[in-house]
């Protein structure tokens, strides 16, 4: 058995790996889902495509509407967000101990089982390309995009992580969903919790939820 003040470390499936951090009396449970995603991955194309996904499965999976998935989390005390950076695209929720479970179960539906519409990812561009306009008029942000475009001039690294309004606009639907499909569903992906859960039942629902080929 393994020492319980040790992190538990388990691979269900080649490039999956689930890590918990076991903090007996732990209130709270933080989960979290990061996959191999972000500008750097992004090819020609493909620009701003992390990003994108990242916003649209917010907007339903499973069994739950995007209402539905916001209110369920909130109404536990817990909360629910999301981060694309240049190297990753982390889905994560905090929430009291006693719903790990409903957290799993919340996180793993919106990686594996979002609801992707045509006419709710055409609404999205204008949100996005409004958020990339947004951040051009801030100088902290422009000024680190800025950075990053000289210190990588030429490579993916340095690309904007939202990319241009322009290519967002541009985007078509069936290139968001190969590419959630090949970076997301097949891509490969680390599951971290720390809190006070029962490692292996956390092992059990993860690799269920895992999609098979």
């Amino acid at each position: 058995m393994q020492d319980a003040e040790s992190p538990y470390f388990h691979s269900p499936e080649p490039g999956a790996a689930l890590i918990v951090d076991r903090m007996p009396g732990a209130r709270g449970v933080a989960m979290g889902l990061w996959f191999s995603a972000g500008s750097a991955w992004e090819g020609e194309g493909e620009r701003g495509l992390s990003h994108f996904v990242e916003h649209m499965v917010f907007k339903g999976a499973g069994d739950r509407d995007a209402e539905q998935l916001s209110r369920v989390v909130d109404r536990e005390g817990g909360y629910l967000n999301a981060f694309t950076e240049r190297d990753t695209v982390c889905l994560h929720c905090l929430i009291p101990a006693a719903k790990a479970g409903l957290a799993a179960s919340v996180l793993t539906d919106m990686a594996f089982r979002p609801r992707f519409d045509p006419a709710e990812f055409e609404r999205e561009k204008d949100i996005i390309a409004n958020e990339i306009m947004s951040a051009e008029d801030d100088l902290e942000e422009a000024g680190h995009n800025e950075f990053h475009a000289m210190s990588y001039p030429g490579q993916a690294v340095g690309r904007r992580i939202a990319g241009t309004a322009e290519e967002i606009r541009a985007a078509g639907f069936g290139s968001l969903v190969d590419f959630y499909r090949d970076r997301f569903a097949r891509g490969e992906l680390v599951m971290t919790v720390a809190g006070d859960v029962d490692p292996e039942a956390v092992a059990s629902s993860f690799a269920e939820a895992l999609p098979r080929e």
